[in-house]
């Protein structure tokens, strides 16, 4: 091909080439330029002036010219992914052999290059709004050119992620500039190189908010891309914490109101706020303790049988699950109330099922706000005293030492509770006979079935619905409620309603004998006994006569008696009785049969076989 030349002159096919790249005796490389299309004869002169042509049977064929009509998107930066369309972008070649964004060739994506179209990522940003070429490279060299077709933008930067650290399901937002790159949305982020859980709807240029996904503890980047293909990186900006788990869940099963106790690690997934948990899909109903290891919640209702997961929900969005650990059982139910009315006292049957909910006792039984008195339980029925309340209808809630709670609403009425006006005397003694007046004072019942008085029971010796008479026990000094009690267990109370003062005490009684008439002296403290006065004295057994009395002493004479011991007993107007310590002995009466001397004189002493008299004068 040199034609006996040393080397080749120009090369034309109809107009000169633009550039001869490689000359051999066998083989000539030549860069065509522009013309028009159609055939042409190529033409070889070697620098002797020597030439060859082609003839009519070896034309070649100048194609139309290939053009890029359009890019888009026209602006971004690295990461982008950019179409390219035009006209014979393979410039009559097979494929495209590379594609260049200024003097810096980008990525072509898959085989899918065509006359068309070309699909490329830039991977390199460029300066900032400074336009460069785009130009498509074809295996046959033919190269297609826009001038200033491609605009860099700058990079997207992230300025703060919060939190920084987590893990499943943990919620965080990023924040920064220029994070959706000219697109539209955010299609992919990655912390430490994990895809997240969820892009959370309204991501901006701005600020996007994510949902962890599954991660190996440790430290990563966050990456950031939008449906333009372009990225932005934080180096090791998100650190997963080591995944939470739970370890234990007490009870397993149980119902609404039940306490359920859950210990674990990182349960709350680095974050402080209040969390949330779910047994078998139902929001725990109070959340009543939390930190990473433990956790303590009552359970919402439910109205069937369920079994399900054990879900946990920190405030950060980071969940943990422990499959299938919880099961909701048949739920409880209250079916009747006897009676379904009364006052406080009032003795309450209540019948259901699984009144224990999953647990093993009966804790606590609520009447409104009040809590009635457990006097037996299992768990169909349960018998308890009520509380005192103020009259109206209140809901029944029977509650197991689970916490699981059964409720009948509107279940029990309070009724008005009978009232004491008065009680007389308000102190006084064992015996003491108190009269008590007032309105429905039998409760709810028809019989009044006990009484006490600062807390000792006390004998019943009269009632109906306004007045009470009772006759006080023994007790020591103190101050307490009076109690009536009817046979429904209702109570009428007056609080701090009687006093039982110090009991009254005979001291000394002189003399210790003697017969009818005998003058006795009695002394001791409170021998009134919280009454006003002494009605009745006796001494062994026998009325005495009073002649004399304060609350101190009492001067009697004695009543005929037979030869007997036996105790000396004071009764007071209140009723309150007294007895001494010491008895009381009538002697024979005396038998005179001689009287010497026959008559008195001076200090003479006249005897009757040893008893003395009392002098006598004529």
């Amino acid at each position: 091909m040199l034609m006996g030349s040393s080397t080749i002159q120009s090369v034309s096919f109809g107009v000169t080439v633009e550039n001869i790249s490689f000359i051999s005796n066998t083989s000539i490389e030549v860069v065509l330029g522009n013309r028009a299309s159609g055939s042409v004869q190529a033409k070889i002169v070697s620098n002797t002036g020597s030439f060859v042509e082609s003839n009519a049977s070896t034309l070649f064929t100048y194609l139309e010219p290939n053009a890029i009509a359009s890019i888009s998107p026209a602006r971004g930066r690295q990461g982008t992914r950019v179409t390219i369309q035009g006209a014979r972008l393979l410039g009559g070649g097979s494929h495209v052999e590379h594609v260049l964004i200024g003097g810096d060739k980008a990525k072509l994506v898959g085989n899918n290059a065509s006359n068309e179209k070309v699909i490329i990522d830039i991977l390199k940003t460029g300066i900032p709004n400074s336009p460069v070429d785009v130009t498509v490279v074809s295996d046959t060299g033919a190269r297609s050119i826009l001038v200033g077709g491609w605009n860099p933008i700058s990079d997207g930067n992230i300025t703060s992620i919060i939190p920084n650290e987590g893990s499943y399901g943990t919620i965080l937002q990023i924040n920064g500039t220029e994070l959706l790159g000219l697109g539209s949305k955010i299609i992919s982020v990655t912390l430490g190189g994990y895809e997240v859980l969820e892009i959370i709807e309204n991501s901006s240029n701005s600020s996007i908010s994510v949902a962890a996904g599954n991660g190996v503890a440790g430290v990563g980047d966050v990456v950031i891309k939008s449906d333009t293909g372009a990225e932005v990186v934080i180096v090791d900006g998100w650190t997963y914490l080591t995944p939470a788990s739970i370890s234990s869940v007490s009870p397993t099963s149980g119902q609404a109101g039940t306490r359920v106790d859950i210990v674990g690690v990182g349960l709350l997934g680095g974050s402080k706020g209040v969390p949330k948990v779910y047994l078998s899909g139902v929001e725990a109903q109070t959340i009543l303790n939390f930190s990473e290891t433990s956790i303590s919640v009552v359970a919402g209702a439910l109205n069937v049988t369920k079994s399900g997961n054990v879900t946990i929900v920190a405030s950060s969005g980071a969940t943990v699950n422990l499959p299938g650990n919880w099961s909701y059982v048949v739920p409880g139910n209250i079916a009747r109330i006897v009676p379904a009315s009364g006052v406080g006292g009032t003795r309450i049957t209540i019948q259901g099922a699984n009144l224990y909910g999953g647990g093993s006792e009966i804790e606590t039984v609520y009447l409104g706000n009040v809590k009635a008195e457990i006097l037996f339980e299992n768990a169909s029925f349960v018998i308890v005293e009520a509380g005192i309340s103020s009259n109206g209808i209140v809901d029944v809630m029977v509650v197991a030492n689970t916490g699981a709670a059964v409720a009948l609403e509107n279940g029990f009425e309070y009724l008005a509770s009978g009232n004491i006006s008065s009680i007389s005397p308000i102190t006084g003694q064992e015996n003491t006979i108190v009269t008590i007046r007032g309105t429905r004072l039998l409760s709810d019942g028809d019989t009044l079935l006990a009484a006490t008085l600062a807390g000792v029971k006390a004998k019943i010796t009269f009632y109906n619905e306004t007045q009470v008479i009772l006759v006080a026990g023994a007790s020591t000094a103190r101050t307490g409620h009076v109690i009536l009690i009817s046979e429904t267990g209702g109570k009428v109370i007056a609080e701090n309603g009687f006093t039982y003062g110090t009991k009254g005490s005979i001291v000394h009684i002189t003399p210790l004998l003697g017969t009818q008439g005998t003058e006795v002296s009695l002394y001791g403290t409170s021998l009134f006994g919280h009454g006003t006065q002494i009605v009745s004295v006796t001494l062994s057994g026998v009325q005495a006569s009073i002649e004399k009395q304060d609350d101190n002493f009492v001067r009697v004479v004695a009543g005929a008696g037979s030869s007997q011991t036996g105790p000396v007993m004071l009764t007071a107007d209140s009723g309150a009785t007294i007895l001494a310590t010491q008895n009381w002995t009538y002697i024979q009466q005396p038998n005179v049969t001689v009287v010497n001397p026959f008559h008195w004189a001076g200090r003479n002493h006249c005897h009757n076989h040893g008893y003395q008299f009392k002098p006598w004068q004529r």
